[in-house]
């Protein structure tokens, strides 16, 4: 039985808490890990902070690129389960 992901949830996941689409992807566990661990201590670090306009602008960006490369993860990780 192969086990089918879904880009779009891990798109959404790497959105919401990047890395967590890896993880649920099962393809770069470990970076996603990394990834998810460092994301969470960004997060907590900026709701105590007034920081500028660019860094909240570079964490959406960030997080839209940690979800599109999400999205192709799981492409890859679905095309390589069809073999």
């Amino acid at each position: 039985m192969v086990n089918k992901k879904s880009p779009w949830l891990a798109s959404i996941f790497n959105f919401l808490l990047p890395g967590l689409g890896y993880i649920y992807s099962g393809k770069r566990v470990f970076f996603g890990a990394g990834i998810l661990i460092v994301s969470v201590l960004l997060y907590w670090g900026i709701s105590f902070q007034d920081l500028p306009l660019i860094v909240w602008v570079d964490s959406l960006l960030m997080a839209f690129l940690f979800a599109f490369d999400g999205y192709q993860t799981a492409e890859e990780v679905n095309k390589s389960n069809k073999k």
